[in-house]
């Protein structure tokens, strides 16, 4: 699927939830994050995915704070090495793209994510890592 289709598909809802995996998140946050300025893109996202899983049944699935996490770590990348299309922004960042989702754990306390705050509200960082924080490329 084109970035344009992915776009308009997931605006009027009609995106299959069966392709709107972790990819395709990212994808679309890059999308949005390549149009407009980082605090605009996250409303934007963030309000057509909160549109999105209520039209889909999924309102559970929607946390605000891993939106806002990722659409901020995204901001961050495409400003130290901005890229042309997703394909070579992710191979760039495989890290945000990494099963289990390890920057999140790194992050967070599994209960901060899990709490109906997280789900509701943007909340920072709260893991106390031995390793420190580090997030960035």
């Amino acid at each position: 699927m084109k970035d344009h289709e992915l776009r308009r598909a997931f605006e009027d809802c009609s995106l299959d939830p069966k392709l709107f995996d972790h990819k395709s998140h990212l994808r679309l946050g890059w999308l949005y994050l390549q149009e407009f300025p980082p605090a605009l893109a996250i409303e934007k996202f963030t309000s057509g995915l909160r549109c999105f899983t209520r039209r889909v049944g999924a309102t559970a699935k929607y946390n605000e704070t891993i939106s806002w996490f990722y659409m901020l770590l995204i901001a961050e990348r495409q400003q130290k090495k901005p890229s042309i299309t997703f394909a070579e922004f992710a191979a760039l960042n495989p890290d945000l793209l990494a099963p289990g989702a390890p920057l999140l754990k790194r992050a967070y306390k599994p209960e901060t994510l899990g709490s109906e705050q997280a789900r509701q509200t943007f909340m920072l960082p709260d893991a106390h890592n031995s390793d420190g924080l580090q997030l960035s490329n």
